[in-house]
């Protein structure tokens, strides 16, 4: 049977603030799709996109052409910086020239974030295009669902929290979140654009709450934290992830029981089976 391949692999979402809060560096790394995505030795050319938006415009766009040899890349990695004229995103795919990769799918990259005298943090992107799971959350309940469950805001510490909710279609999301002490609330995310929602009209202050957010299609949402009294003061950004959690239990067939017994007792022995 042919294994089928894709001409493109997802594109990864970096969150982006505006000029005067920091910088984001994005290092996209090619070899690495190359080694994990594509058959070997495969040649042809790649075509990476960057495309930068903030307050709902296209700011800029970048095409690189990367020619490919015998599975190496001409050019392994590209660097990039993006500074926002107001909050938003950037988009980073790649493309081939025909049908080359084995999953649509890769292992989520980091971004860079650099705050002019306060140094730098790196956080976890998100993918442009939903996972199966999430996929089937919506197909089952007609809506998108993702909870957090470590929200908190604390006046007297200077605490602030907020979700940013990043949607990178071209139809609105309407979006809803509550919390755990009753907070509610309903935000609207226009196409291709980004909003911070700040937590404080949401969570009791001082107390470590759970917010859900449902919407009508799939939001990006990052957790933001930052100085209560400003907003810009950024302390740590991190990518929300769908799975909150793994089965308690797990269905197995009596042949897959029995040789996990049998590791175990080999293992008790000093015997390790492969």
């Amino acid at each position: 049977m042919t294994q089928r391949l894709y001409q493109y692999v997802t594109p990864f979402i970096y969150p982006l603030f505006p000029a005067e809060v920091g910088a984001l560096v994005v290092n996209y790394s090619v070899q690495n799709v190359l080694t994990f995505l594509t058959a070997p030795n495969f040649n042809g050319e790649f075509t990476l996109n960057l495309a930068m938006f903030s307050d709902g415009q296209e700011r800029s766009r970048e095409a690189v052409a990367i020619p490919v040899e015998d599975g190496v890349a001409e050019i392994p990695s590209i660097v990039r910086r993006f500074q926002g004229e107001g909050l938003g995103y950037v988009e980073v795919g790649i493309v081939a020239d025909r049908p080359a990769f084995t999953k649509v799918m890769t292992v989520q990259g980091y971004g860079l974030f650099v705050q002019p005298g306060r140094g730098s943090m790196t956080f976890g992107s998100d993918l442009k295009f939903a996972r199966g799971p999430i996929i089937e959350q919506i197909a089952r309940f007609g809506v998108f669902c993702m909870q957090h469950t470590a929200s908190y805001v604390d006046k007297s510490r200077n605490i602030g929290n907020s979700l940013l909710l990043i949607n990178p279609y071209r139809q609105p999301i309407l979006a809803r979140l509550a919390s755990s002490s009753g907070g509610q609330l309903r935000q609207r995310i226009d196409s291709h654009c980004a909003v911070m929602v700040p937590v404080t009209t949401l969570v009791e202050n001082g107390n470590w709450e759970t917010v859900m957010i449902t919407a009508n299609n799939r939001t990006t949402v990052f957790d933001v934290r930052h100085a209560y009294d400003d907003p810009n003061c950024l302390n740590n950004i991190d990518h929300i992830d769908f799975m909150n959690g793994w089965s308690t239990h797990d269905r197995r067939s009596p042949p897959r029981v029995a040789r996990l017994v049998a590791r175990r007792l080999g293992r008790a022995a000093g015997i390790y089976l492969s």
